[in-house]
C-alpha cells in the first residue's frame, strides 16, 4: 500500500508538478499539498525500527540486572566481513529487531575491549554472539555469522526461558531444575554448561533413587550434550552402555541414532555402519529418517 501511494505521488510530481511550474503563483500551494501527501503515506519513525545497541558494557550490565533482562552481545571488529553481513542482513530483519525487544543489546568491538574478549574467550572467531545474564554469567553463544531466521528463533528461546533460568540458575540440588536449565542453555549453544548440569543431575538421580527409566533419559540427555561439545568418545561409551541396559524402546532407538553420530564423529565409520544396521533391524521406522546403512 505504501509503495502504491508513493507511486501516485511520483506521478503527481511528473504531471501536476509540470503544471505547477507553469503557474508560479500556485507553487506554494502545490508544495504544501505534496508535503501533506508525503506525510500521509510515510509512517513516523519508531525506536522499534532499529535495534537500540549500546557500546557501554557497564551500563548494559546495570540495566540487565535492574530490569531482569538478558544481554545479547555482538562481538565484532572493523575488519570482520561476516560481522558487516550480519549488520546489513540479520540485525535489520524485522523478526530479529522484534526479537531483541526485552533484551539489552550490546555491541563490543573486539579490538577495543580486550579485557571483555579475554573474559568470555570471544575473540577466537568473529562474529560471536553472547547471551549473558545481569551478573555477567554466560547463558549461551553462537559463533560465526547467523542468519535472520536462526537468530530470531534463538532470541525467542532466550526470552521465553530467561525468567525460569533466573530462578533455577543457582539450584544444584534438584534433578528437575538441573535438567530444565541444562536444556535451556544447550538450546542457546552452551554445551559445556549443559554437560555440567546433567552430570550433577545423573548423580542426584541415582542418589535419590529415581526410577530407572528416568535415569536412562537423563543419561541420554547427557550423552547428547557431550556429543554437542565434541566429546564423542565419552558420549559413545555412555550410549553403548545405555543401548544394552535400557528397557525402554524409545530410549534405545534414540540412543542408537545418537551412537551412530558419535561413531562418525570419531572417524569410526565401520562401527557407525554396524550401529545403523541394528537400528534398521530393530527400529525400521526410525531408521528411515536417518538414512540407510551402506
Amino acid at each position: 500500500r505504501r509503495h502504491g501511494a508513493s507511486a501516485r505521488i511520483l506521478r503527481f510530481l511528473e504531471t501536476g508538478g509540470r503544471a505547477l511550474r507553469d503557474h508560479r503563483r500556485v507553487g506554494a500551494i502545490g508544495a504544501g499539498l505534496i508535503a501533506v501527501l508525503v506525510a500521509a503515506v510515510t509512517p513516523p519513525a519508531r525506536a522499534t525500527d532499529e535495534i537500540p545497541w549500546t557500546d557501554d558494557v557497564r551500563r548494559a550490565f546495570r540495566v540487565a540486572k535492574r530490569e531482569l533482562r538478558p544481554i545479547v552481545v555482538d562481538v565484532w571488529a572493523v575488519w570482520c566481513a561476516p560481522c558487516k553481513v550480519m549488520d546489513e542482513s540479520t540485525y535489520v530483519s524485522p523478526a530479529v529487531v522484534e526479537g531483541m525487544a526485552g533484551t539489552v543489546p550490546l555491541k563490543v568491538d573486539a579490538d577495543a575491549n580486550e579485557v571483555f574478549v579475554q573474559r568470555y574467550r570471544a575473540g577466537e572467531a568473529l562474529p560471536t554472539t553472547l547471551f549473558l545474564d545481569g551478573d555477567g554469567r554466560e547463558i549461551g553463544r553462537l559463533v560465526g555469522a547467523v542468519g535472520p531466521t536462526r537468530m530470531a528463533g534463538v532470541l525467542a528461546t532466550l526470552k521465553s526461558g530467561y525468567s525460569d533460568y533466573l530462578v533455577r540458575r543457582d539450584v544444584w540440588d534438584d534433578v528437575d531444575a538441573l535438567r530444565l536449565t541444562a536444556r535451556f542453555v544447550r538450546e542457546l549453544g552452551n554445551g559445556s554448561g549443559s554437560v555440567e548440569r546433567l552430570k550433577r543431575a545423573r548423580k542426584l538421580a541415582r542418589k535419590d533413587g529415581r526410577p530407572e527409566l528416568e535415569r536412562d533419559v537423563i543419561d541420554l540427555e547427557d550423552a547428547i550434550a557431550l556429543l554437542a561439545v565434541g566429546e564423542s568418545k565419552d558420549a559413545g561409551e555412555e550410549l553403548a552402555a545405555l543401548v544394552e541396559r535400557t528397557a525402554d524402546p524409545a530410549v534405545r532407538g534414540r540412543a542408537l541414532v545418537t551412537l551412530a553420530d558419535a561413531e562418525r564423529s570419531r572417524g569410526r565409520d565401520r562401527e557407525a555402519d554396524v550401529v545403523l544396521e541394528r537400528l534398521h533391524r530393530e527400529f525400521p521406522d526410525l531408521a528411515a529418517g536417518v538414512g540407510s546403512a551402506p
